[in-house]
């Protein structure tokens, strides 16, 4: 990796980590600044080890897409599993019928899936992997869409449309990238219909959505095993 990006994005977080301990000298509540500078030195710490074992690969980098792919698949496997087999909705949606479990907020399950979406893109467009992981990768990354959908999270789309322009613009393998990336998009559209059937049943509240829960988490395992047909089609 190259080293200015690298000691840039470090000195800043550890500049806001000092400012954020700082303003616990004049802020009201001192307490939760050091609390939160705690945080910021520990998210510090985090990004350079990952930087230095990332490097540690050597040419096979792209092996680091690896940790994030697979907890995006079992988080959302799990997920799937339990909208379509839970008998009670209130243990997995918000009152509006949006997706909460397993994070309990849907704002962070949009986030989550959709920071592993990418590097589950990297891992299907790295001609160097093997041809399972790269069919898994596309597999793995149409889950994701599928599950930011359910979430209907508003602030995810902005953030998700930086994201990919940013994505497209950092590849290296552009016109890849963003062909597999829609290829992912394609086979989540279903799951569309049974978000917006799950929503719409929910304006009374979620106690009796059970139906339209099952439906939502079978179509998020369908569009992500025909996502995985796919990836071997196109592979």
């Amino acid at each position: 990796l190259p080293i200015s990006p690298i000691v840039v994005a470090l000195s800043a977080l550890l500049a806001l980590a000092i400012w954020e301990l700082l303003s616990s000298l004049w802020t009201p509540a001192p307490d939760v600044a050091i609390t939160d500078a705690q945080r910021l030195f520990g998210y510090t710490l985090a990004y350079g080890l990952g930087v230095l074992l990332c490097n540690l690969l050597g040419t096979r980098m792209n092996l680091s897409f690896g940790p994030l792919a697979f907890a995006a698949a079992f988080a959302g496997l799990m997920t799937a599993f339990h909208l379509l087999f839970s008998g009670d909705p209130r243990a997995l949606l918000e009152t509006d019928g949006t997706l909460s479990y397993p994070l309990g907020y849907r704002n962070a399950e949009a986030a989550f899936f959709a920071i592993c979406l990418f590097p589950a893109i990297g891992l299907a467009i790295d001609p160097t992997a093997d041809r399972r992981i790269r069919a898994a990768g596309l597999a793995v990354a149409t889950l994701c869409i599928d599950l930011i959908i359910l979430s209907q999270s508003r602030a995810s789309i902005p953030a998700l449309l930086v994201a990919v322009v940013v994505f497209a613009l950092a590849s290296p393998r552009r016109v890849r990238a963003l062909s597999w990336l829609a290829l992912a998009l394609v086979a989540s559209l279903p799951t569309i219909p049974a978000m917006s059937s799950l929503f719409t049943a929910s304006g009374d509240g979620v106690r009796g959505v059970a139906g339209e829960m099952h439906t939502a988490g079978l179509v998020v395992l369908l569009t992500t095993a025909v996502a995985a047909v796919l990836g071997v089609l196109a592979v």
